[in-house]
């Protein structure tokens, strides 16, 4: 049973990672910098925000970190680019695989420090672990020197369960990120990201690099020549409405059909690639009645036993 869950009035489908087919994943490589400080004592709320509404809330321990990701700001002021950007919290272990840090130190007066206090001190007010913000004081430039990530554009709203426990709220276009360079447990590094949106491209793309190879050949080695973003390389692409990563794919055809019967509406630009015979079954449901049809069932019927599901087929498309 797949999990719908209701936030602000608006309707996430919970994704369980385990259900996610990667091996069709698309290649891609983090090229954006980000600024940092570790944590030192206590415990820190953070508040990861998008567009002013909440995405997820994670919490940093001793040695954890807190991430501002700074690549997808298009400020030019050091306090204004940290503002702007959205923060996360990192695992110790981690940030210690993925960033390495770079010579030089931040440019902050004391009032930028404030402000940056302030905004922290404000969302942990309810946070009896939270001590201070002192660790602020010591933000440092890193970047990023992990391999190539899968990822996946999901067409639906979805929302995800991050490494550190948070639940991680992302509008339809987001992108689900599997990163295996962190795999000193069994556990799957899964969570997501937002995507371009409107048009407009979204963190993922502002940040990430395709990558010259492809999931199924399981090469890891970062391109030498991808340096130029998804959002620089693809403006074309992203103002069409569309994408260069592969749309998700499930383990197998009951998972996906039960994803999208969850979704409660199929997205209008995914239902221009169901089969025929789908848009004429969906009609057909829907004679005599004046209203846009909400609920759609794909009814994979027959096909059920296809070596690719038309389901598959319409996700597949979306590369």
């Amino acid at each position: 049973m797949v999990e719908v869950v209701e936030n602000n009035g608006k309707k996430f489908v919970r994704i369980d990672p385990d259900d996610i087919d990667v091996s069709n994943m698309t290649l891609a490589h983090k090229v954006g910098d980000v600024v940092a400080a570790q944590v030192k004592k206590g415990r820190v709320k953070v508040v990861t925000q998008h567009n002013g509404e909440v995405e997820t809330i994670n919490y940093a321990g001793v040695g954890d970190w807190l991430v501002y990701d700074v690549g997808a700001s298009s400020k030019r002021e050091v306090i204004d680019i940290l503002l702007e950007s959205e923060k996360q919290a990192m695992t110790r272990d981690g940030f210690a695989f993925l960033y390495a840090p770079i010579e030089g130190d931040i440019a902050l007066s004391a009032q930028d420090i404030l402000r940056l206090t302030q905004d922290l001190v404000m969302d942990n007010d309810d946070n009896p672990e939270f001590i201070d913000s002192s660790f602020i004081n010591n933000l440092k430039k890193y970047r990023y020197v992990g391999r190539n990530i899968f990822a996946a554009r999901v067409p639906f709203n979805f929302v995800i369960r991050t490494p550190l426990g948070g639940d991680q709220l992302i509008e339809k276009g987001g992108i689900i990120v599997y990163d295996n360079n962190i795999t000193q447990t069994k556990r799957r590094e899964i969570y997501g990201i937002e995507g371009a949106h409107n048009r407009q491209p979204g963190q993922f793309e502002k940040t990430y690099a395709l990558a010259n190879a492809t999931a199924q050949g399981s090469s890891t080695k970062v391109s030498p020549d991808g340096s130029r973003t998804i959002a620089d390389t693809f403006q074309i692409v992203i103002k069409a409405d569309r994408s260069p990563i592969a749309g998700i794919q499930f383990n197998n055809v009951d998972l996906s059909k039960a994803y999208v019967r969850a979704s409660k509406e199929l997205p209008k630009w995914l239902n221009k690639f169901l089969p025929n015979e789908e848009k004429n079954k969906i009609s057909e449901d829907h004679k005599g009645s004046n209203k846009e049809p909400k609920k759609v069932n794909p009814g994979m019927g027959s096909h059920a036993d296809n070596a690719k599901s038309k389901l598959f087929s319409a996700f597949d498309k979306l590369r």
